[in-house]
């Protein structure tokens, strides 16, 4: 008898031992809702499709995804599904990840998980935009703000405080053709091919003003900005004007570089141009007489330039990237070419460590620039729709296409 007690007590123990240890393995089997697929204190790498469930016996009328507080998907579909794009984010960010279920007028909020985000060194694609005219000739960024030369649509502002998810505020339908833009916030240069250029003003955080226009003498590509002047690459000639005043477009001179000047940039007083033979330096110290400094013929096309410390990079159309030292400015001197095949080189920038290239064959190349005998190609995504100008906002990388404005996250 005392033998048969001893077995029924030791049973016992055992069911006790067995149920405490399932409730530890287990506890989310409680929870009414709770994130399937990732764990608190996990590393994510690539994007990933965040999965959520119900509770034994529940079903939820919606479930809300949150990040960092911020509500980013709501979904009523079982299995209840966000996709999160992870390259939206710095690299080495940690975020909380938790999900919201409603039923009727009450909600169920589960753990909370802790995600580590690391991604590697290149570009990651985020998200597009396409504007009213489907394509995009130029783009800049302020912020919370995108800036889209659309052609025949004009001038379109966009927010981008949800960088995943570009949203359409205003647009601006110029008379002319939005070939490429630049911003000195809260003012946004607009360059309207025969229309000349266009100064809007950003106003009540989603509206664009007119303050003036000025009908250049050819027809306006692009535009830089440099302290109080506005230089314009317009046509058979660069164009300074007077900016200081926000009423006013006044112009002050008009160099003459012909055929065709395509690009430029602005670098203090200086002025960096390419027209359809190549490279120019522009003395814009005086900007009512500017000087040539110095030019090359880069026996390419050359559709735009980058300036980075003593280096330019020219993209030479179908000669690809040239690089050039422009150390001592009144002697460029030719360093190296980075080629891509047959691709045609439409569009470089650079960012902080790296340079970003654009081809017509919808191409975009992350290049070290660092090499002493050349660019080295890092990363590279391929598309289908021409590129035709890239504009660098750190972290991010924006390229407006035939097609629209692809954004990118760029770990360098």
């Amino acid at each position: 008898m005392l033998n048969r007690i001893i077995v029924l007590i030791m049973i016992s123990v055992l069911l006790i031992v067995a149920c405490d240890s399932d409730t530890t393995t287990n506890p989310v089997q409680n929870d009414p809702i709770y994130i399937i697929n990732i764990t608190d204190g996990q590393t994510v790498s690539a994007p990933i499709s965040l999965r959520a469930v119900s509770g034994t016996g529940l079903t939820f009328d919606s479930v809300d995804f949150y990040v960092d507080s911020d509500s980013v998907w709501t979904t009523s579909t079982e299995p209840y599904e966000y996709y999160w794009n992870i390259y939206q984010y710095p690299n080495n960010s940690t975020h909380e990840l938790y999900v919201v279920g409603h039923i009727e007028d009450s909600l169920t909020t589960s753990e909370i998980v802790n995600v580590t985000v690391t991604i590697e060194t290149g570009i990651w694609y985020i998200s597009s935009y396409q504007p009213n005219s489907q394509q995009a000739f130029g783009v800049a960024a302020y912020q919370d703000y995108m800036f889209v030369a659309a052609g025949p649509s004009g001038l379109e502002m966009v927010d981008i405080s949800e960088i995943s998810t570009p949203a359409y505020l205003t647009r601006y339908e110029s008379p002319g053709q939005g070939w490429k833009v630049a911003e000195s916030f809260p003012y946004v240069f607009l360059a309207d091919r025969d229309a000349g250029v266009v100064r809007a003003e950003v106003v009540s955080g989603d509206l664009l003003e007119i303050r003036d226009t000025f009908d250049t003498p050819g027809i306006a590509k692009d535009v830089a900005i440099s302290g109080d002047y506005l230089y314009v690459a317009d046509h058979d000639n660069l164009a300074i004007v007077d900016i200081s005043d926000p009423d006013t477009i006044a112009p002050l001179s008009v160099f003459t570089i012909s055929p065709s000047v395509n690009y430029v940039v602005a670098r203090n007083d200086t002025a960096f141009v390419t027209n359809s033979t190549g490279f120019y330096i522009i003395d814009c110290t005086d900007p009512e007489a500017p000087m040539e400094v110095s030019h090359i013929i880069t026996q390419g096309n050359a559709q735009a330039v980058a300036v980075q410390d003593t280096f330019a990079f020219v993209a030479d159309g179908a000669d690809g990237v040239k690089v050039y030292s422009i150390n001592d400015p009144s002697n460029i001197t030719y360093l190296s070419t980075f080629t891509i095949g047959t691709s045609n080189v439409s569009t470089v920038v650079v960012g902080d460590m790296i340079l970003y290239a654009g081809t017509l064959s919808g191409e975009l190349f992350a290049l070290d620039y660092q090499p002493a005998d050349g660019l080295e190609e890092i990363d590279s995504h391929i598309g289908t729709a021409s590129i035709h100008h890239i504009y660098y906002d750190a972290p991010y990388l924006f390229a407006a296409t035939s097609d629209n404005v692809l954004i990118f996250s760029v770990i360098e």
